[in-house]
Formats: structure tokens, sequence, C-alpha cells
């Protein structure tokens, strides 16, 4: 075989080997045969039951962005807190709307006195007496009213009037920080279902470029045995090999991480390896980022929940100082009214308990009080103001934070989009530049380690397309939570 046969015969192997294996980074992977399908279960301990099972048979776990969004929602820790909180805020409104309730209470008492007394003129009387109350109320001690009445109102004006508006404004405060949480933690599951895709879809470039290179060092070698090439291409090139090898073991590692960062997410066990739905990997468009940033601001200043909850706050905060403002010019009011049984008798009385009869006590009575000389109520006022001004200051910072949160946002989608077409051009440039390289070889006019540049070139450019597809995406994702909505695929 002459020199130009076996250059014509090694790099039509090259060729063959190379150009066969696909340039495409967003060809879809073939799908195998009766994949398992999303994970979309409401219930997370039947998700997880059938995820052990999967792993148990040896198949990796499908699951799509859909199915990992429903179980956070359903079973994340940190928004089931937030809920908690919610539902926590509804009791303290409920406690807070019963306080213009009176109170029932019912009882009885029985006292019994020995030895000496004193009359309302001073008169000393050495007397034994016993009495029994029953019914509404207790605590009747002989003429003096029921302590503690059978039906009891008792008003802290300022308090009555005040509570029940602030804990109708904590709870649309707790509501849509139950809101943001979960928006929040949607935003995350996303994030990480997008970095398990990136790592999947890198993983795939990496291993085609794996095919690609190990065909140049094959073809390399070959050259190098017959003479057709220096024996330090032959190691250049599988040094190549090598390196990319170890690329491949760190994509898996990360692949890995990703896997098990979505799972603790979305409540699943960590150890399982979850896989992303198959399919090509494309931009999103989940907004329009096209929009005027001021347009943007205004829709997220008007939904965004974090700034429902801080002026939720605010306004709470204002309503705690001005019920500090009137403390003092409101009264506590107490009414109480009792129905009951009462009799009883002493040594000198026939029998010694008895005489019983039905009683009835009214009692009303209102105090205003100014504390300590009025000064404690200035500091009341002055704390609750204080509150009131760091409320204010939160709910300026979420402004800002969600003015931030717009642009960046946005900025990012726009610096994205423009990294996916000098990618796209790229990847299309460095495919032409390896067809260039492995027809030059097929032709005799070169050597394989042409092509290794080249083949290097093509796989960065891959692995750039994809990061730049997975960036936009959870720019369009992140963009979408700084306006106020939930993310959703």
């Amino acid at each position: 075989m002459t020199r130009r046969t076996r250059s014509l015969w090694l790099g039509a192997s090259l060729a063959s080997g190379l150009l066969g294996s696909g340039c495409a980074t967003t060809q879809p992977r073939p799908t195998p045969a009766a994949p398992p399908g999303p994970v979309v279960a409401a219930d997370p301990q039947a998700v997880v039951q059938a995820q052990a099972a999967e792993a148990a048979a040896g198949d990796a776990p499908n699951i799509d962005l859909a199915g990992a969004l429903e179980l956070a929602g359903a079973a994340n820790p940190t928004v089931n807190l937030a809920r908690e909180a919610s539902r926590e805020a509804e009791a303290v409104l409920l406690a807070a709307d019963a306080l213009k309730w009176p109170s029932l209470n019912a009882g009885f008492n029985f006292a019994v006195h020995r030895g000496t007394l004193q009359r309302s003129g001073g008169a000393i009387l050495a007397v034994d007496r016993q009495s029994l109350y029953f019914g509404g109320g207790a605590r009747a001690l002989g003429a003096q009213t029921v302590a503690v009445p059978g039906v009891r109102l008792f008003y802290p004006l300022a308090d009555v009037i005040a509570e029940p508006r602030v804990a109708r404004l904590q709870l649309v405060g707790r509501r849509a920080d139950a809101v943001a949480v979960q928006n929040l933690t949607l935003l995350d599951v996303a994030a990480a279902y997008l970095e398990l895709v990136r790592a999947d879809a890198a993983l795939d470039a990496l291993r085609r470029g794996e095919a690609e290179l190990a065909e140049v060092v094959r073809v390399t070698a070959a050259f190098a045995r017959t003479g057709q090439g220096r024996d330090a291409d032959a190691k250049r090139a599988a040094a190549n090999a090598a390196l990319l090898l170890r690329q491949v073991e760190e994509a898996v590692g990360e692949r890995t991480v990703a896997s098990a960062r979505l799972a603790e997410l979305v409540g699943l066990d960590p150890t399982l390896r979850l896989t992303p739905t198959p399919g090509p990997l494309v931009a999103l468009r989940l907004i329009d980022a096209g929009q005027p940033l001021e347009a943007l601001i205004a829709r997220a200043e008007a939904n965004r929940p974090e700034l429902v909850a801080r002026s939720s706050e605010a306004a709470a905060a204002r309503v705690r100082v001005r019920q500090e403002e009137a403390r003092p010019w409101l009264p506590t009011i107490s009414a109480g009214y009792s129905v009951g049984g009462f009799g009883g008798g002493s040594d000198p009385t026939t029998p010694g308990l008895g005489h019983f009869g039905t009683r009835t006590d009214f009692d009303v009575a209102a105090v205003w009080t100014v504390q300590n000389l009025g000064y404690g109520n200035r500091a009341l006022v002055r704390r609750t103001g204080a509150a009131a001004a760091q409320a204010a200051a939160r709910r300026d910072d979420a402004l800002n934070r969600v003015r931030e949160d717009v642009t960046e946002a946005r900025a990012q989608i726009a610096a994205a989009a423009s990294r996916i077409e000098t990618a796209r051009r790229q990847s299309a440039t460095a495919e032409d530049g390896f067809r260039e390289e492995a027809r030059r070889v097929q032709q005799g006019e070169g050597v394989p380690l042409e092509a290794l540049d080249s083949t290097r070139s093509l796989l960065e450019s891959r692995l750039e397309l994809v990061r730049a597809l997975t960036d936009h995406n959870l720019a369009q994702f992140r963009l979408l939570a700084a306006v106020g909505a939930a993310p959703a695929p």
C-alpha cells in the first residue's frame, strides 16, 4: 500500500468515525423503550416509593420540570413552614376578633370562718359562719358582689379597636410571605432542574467529544505506526484524550450533585439518580423580556408578594402607634353579671347552713389609666414609632430589591440571548472547520492530528451553547419570579 493510499484509507476511516457521530448540540437523545413517565404525583410518599422501586430495578427515574415544581409545592418543608405561619396568623386574628365577646364562667365556692370579725363600725365579734354559692361565676362572700362574674366583659378599648386591624394586616403579610416563599422555592427548583439539564447535556456533549477524540487518537496512532506521522503526535492526542476523560468524570460528579440537589428540594431521596425528560435543549420564552424596563418594574411593584407583605407590616406598625397614642384617652371597661344560688349561716342562726335563694349581681366599671405619670405611655409611643419606621425602611429595601431583581434578570436574558447566537455561530464555524479538517485528512492533504484542535473547538462550542441556553432559561424563570409570577414551565 502506497503512502498516499494509506493516507486515503486512514483519512476515510477518520472522517467516517467523526462525521458519523453527529455534531449538533441540541440533538435529542434517543428515548429508551417504554420510559418511566414524568413524576407528577401529589403524594410525596408515593413518589418516593415509586422512585425507590425504579432505582432498585436499576433504572434512572425520569422527572420533568412540571413534576418537579408540583412535588416542591406539596413536599418542600420551607413552603410548608411558611404556610403554617399563615395559619398561625389566622389564629391570631380569630383571637383578636374574639376580644369583643364576653367570657362565661360557672362554678361554686364554699366559705367557712371561725373566730373574730370586725364590723364596719369597728366592733369586734366572735362568730363562726359559713356560706355556699353555686351557679354563674364564683367567689361570692358575704355582702360582696360575685368576684368572678358568670358573664364578664373586659374591654381595654384601645386593644379591642386596634388589635383586630393589626391582626388582619399581619394575616395579609403572612399570606403574602407564604406566596413569596413558595415562589422562591419554585425558582430554586427550576434552577436545580435546569442545572441537572445542563449537567446532563454537557455530559452528553463530552461523551460525544470523547468518542470523536478517541477516533483521532486511534487514527493518529495508526499514522505513527505506519510512519505517516510522529510518535509525539500520537502521544499528544492520547494526552488530550486523558484530559477529556477527566472532564467526563468531573461532569459525572456534577450531574450526581445536581440530581441530589433537585431530589432534596422536591422531597425525594437524594440518593436517587434523577434524569431530566429526554429532548432537545431549547431557549424558553416564559415572559417577554423585550418590554420596557419601566413596565416590568411597574408590574413587579404591583404583584410581588414581598412588597405586599412589607407594606402590610408597615401599615400594622402605624396602627400600633395610633393605638398607644389613644390608650390614655380610652378606658378599660369591665362589666359582670351573675345568677346563682346562695345561702349560709352562723352560730347565732338556725340552721347553720341554710336560707338558700337566688341572687343576681351586676357590676360595671370604667377605668382610665395613665402609666407612670404619662412617661410609660410616652415610651410606648416612641417604641411603636421606631418599629413603624423600621417597617417602612424594610418596605423601601424590599422595593429596591424588587427593582434590582427585575433589572438584573432582564439584563441576564439579553446577555444570554447574545451568547446563544454567538455560541451557535461558533458551533457552526467549528463544525465547518472540523469537517474541512476531516476532508483534508480523507484526501491525504493533512494528518489526523490536525483534526485535534477542531475537535476541541467543536466540543467547547457545544458546551458553551449548553451553558448559554441554560443561563437564558434560568434568567427567564428569574424574570418571571421578579415580576411576581409563580415559576412555571
